[in-house]
């Protein structure tokens, strides 16, 4: 059996931006990620965890927070257990590659497949997608520097 030929992703996080100040924010149509971050409210709670992971290829947040079926009911939960922040996820192939939307997809099922985020529901059961290396750079925490999935 051949061992599967990775292909590497750099994705660059932005700072955290406060959801209520999320429809002020003018973000870029290639922040192609985004992940939902609650802060710890309570000693018990970890500092930090990602509760969603979600994509907006060709479109801002804000575009994508209106066509969210879920998202709402999402923040409303969570906003009582602690600060909630959102941070967006720049991709970044390795030379002589483009960001397509299948490529998107591989990476937001990659994340959500290590991560586990509670407010997901697809992704968390396997990854059916491309060999990836992930490397985190920027504002990540709590995200690992870099994992290998395939």
């Amino acid at each position: 059996m051949s061992t599967p030929n990775y292909q590497r992703i750099k994705i660059n996080w932005s700072k955290e931006i406060p959801v209520r100040k999320i429809k002020k924010y003018k973000d870029r149509r290639n922040d192609y990620l985004y992940m939902i971050v609650r802060r710890r409210r309570y000693w018990l709670i970890p500092a930090r965890k990602v509760k969603y992971i979600g994509m907006t290829y060709k479109q801002s947040l804000s575009e994508r927070l209106k066509d969210h079926h879920k998202l709402p009911k999402v923040l409303n939960r969570l906003i009582r257990f602690g600060r909630i922040t959102v941070r967006f996820g720049q991709i970044i192939p390795d030379s002589g590659k483009r960001v397509t939307e299948k490529l998107v997809r591989d990476v937001e099922s990659a994340l959500i497949y290590h991560e586990q985020p509670d407010c997901n529901e697809v992704s968390k059961k396997g990854y059916h997608g491309r060999p990836l290396v992930i490397y985190n750079r920027g504002r990540r925490k709590p995200l690992p520097k870099c994992f290998k999935i395939s």
